[in-house]
């Protein structure tokens, strides 16, 4: 008797911190479900906090070898560890993932800790996993630049690579660890929240990855560091890009970015966080430069390739009190954008971080405002007929109020963790 799918996820469910019962489950299931079914093990989660992350890879390791079926299955790979305390190399990773022949997608967190603990040292040759098209990682810390280029060069065919809070501790330490450029990679797409020392790596003569042939680059960029090395892999990427998403933030030299060469570019994906931070506009600074000033040469150098505009607007629910004094500061942008000759379509997705504050003063907003969504309506009203007039007159300006920031990858998510 052929059991139902949900029912046997369901039994896994239950043995999923138990790895003899899931290694007897996996060796008995190719005789009761039937090979057309959707695949049991296509998604695999580890998740550990409770020990070193070697012990649980080799209980994975011994069922995998174990059960063919099971190591054939998993497309899906989430290895996931909170344990802090450091411990010696074990050689482990990757040679787990050369078990997994049809493994297109993996995802390492080590929630800050070192690399050092899979032993990141004694890799194998290079193009040793091949089936692995998106590659993960959050959350890792490198001790050397040769550390991450040794990671990579284990992929040697990989579509997507992103990384997220990731840190090299010595940029500039090299070891003997210092991979043939002959084995890069090209990726179409790359999304980096990381250290500007990491983008750097990236671009330096021993990686082995290559982003010539980038389609879509996602990039947050919080410091004139981060903004260089963007540059330079924009600079690499101008021929192919057509997606780009660029998150930037108490920046500078934001000129470096000139997006007018970028034939093929045909969206991008910004923010502008308002950031007013003064509990009344007496307390605003006489140099101060605007509350995204970085925005106008940015906005201003676009290619003609240009179809549409996706802006992240973040307040606060005193920038309700504050806005009408920058009213000048949107115009402008309003400005640059309608002045485009080309067709251009502008969506301002609209957040409210009612996280930041000052109290009283957002007793005052919640009192104006009192009703639920009544604040969000009005930042909307007011970039749709004060702060951006002309864009909205034109009939390319979409407002839309987001209950929940935007995740920064569109391949990453958190609650995988």
């Amino acid at each position: 008797m052929t059991l139902p799918q949900d029912i046997l996820e369901e039994i896994l469910s239950h043995l999923r911190f138990d790895f003899p019962s899931l290694k007897a489950c996996s060796l008995t299931h190719s005789s009761f479900l039937l090979p057309s079914n959707r695949l049991l093990f296509a998604k695999l989660k580890v998740r550990d906090s409770r020990g070193p992350p070697a012990d649980i890879c080799f209980k994975l390791q011994k069922v995998l070898v174990d059960s063919k079926y099971m190591a054939a299955s998993i497309r899906s790979l989430v290895i996931s560890f909170f344990w802090y305390q450091e411990e010696s190399g074990t050689g482990i990773f990757p040679s787990l993932l050369q078990l997994l022949p049809n493994l297109h997608r993996f995802f390492l967190y080590l929630s800050q800790a070192n690399i050092s603990r899979f032993n990141a040292g004694s890799f194998p040759a290079p193009r040793s996993i091949s089936s692995v098209r998106t590659l993960i990682l959050y959350g890792i810390v490198f001790d050397t630049a040769s550390q991450l280029h040794s990671l990579l060069v284990s992929f040697n065919d990989l579509e997507v690579i992103t990384m997220d809070a990731i840190w090299i501790n010595d940029a500039k330490a090299t070891t003997e660890l210092v991979p043939s450029r002959q084995f890069s990679c090209c990726p179409s797409t790359l999304e980096l929240n990381v250290d500007g020392s990491v983008t750097e790596a990236l671009l330096s003569p021993q990686s082995t990855v290559s982003v010539a042939n980038l389609c879509v680059l996602s990039i947050l960029a919080s410091s004139v560091r981060e903004v260089s090395a963007t540059s330079s892999i924009l600079s690499s990427a101008s021929s192919s890009l057509e997606v780009l998403t660029l998150f930037l933030r108490h920046v500078t030299k934001c000129e470096l970015i000139d997006l007018r060469p970028f034939s093929r570019l045909r969206s991008i994906h910004t923010s502008l966080y308002f950031e007013s931070q003064w509990a009344s506009i007496d307390r605003i600074p006489t140099d101060w430069r605007g509350p995204f000033p970085w925005a106008y040469p940015f906005f201003k150098a676009l290619p003609s390739s240009m179809e549409d505009i996706v802006i992240r607007v973040v307040f606060c629910p005193y920038d309700a009190i504050l806005l009408p004094h920058f009213r000048s500061d949107w115009q402008e942008l309003d400005r640059i954008l309608a002045s485009h000759p080309w067709k251009l379509a502008v969506r301002l997705d609209i957040y409210v971080d009612y996280n930041l504050g000052y109290p009283g003063i957002e007793d005052y907003c919640y009192y104006e405002w009192s009703e639920p969504g009544e604040l969000e309506e009005h930042f909307r009203n007011f970039l749709w007929h004060e702060g951006m007039p002309e864009t909205n007159r034109m009939g390319r300006l979409h407002c839309e109020i987001k209950k929940k920031p935007a995740e920064f990858s569109a391949h990453m998510q958190i609650r995988e963790i």
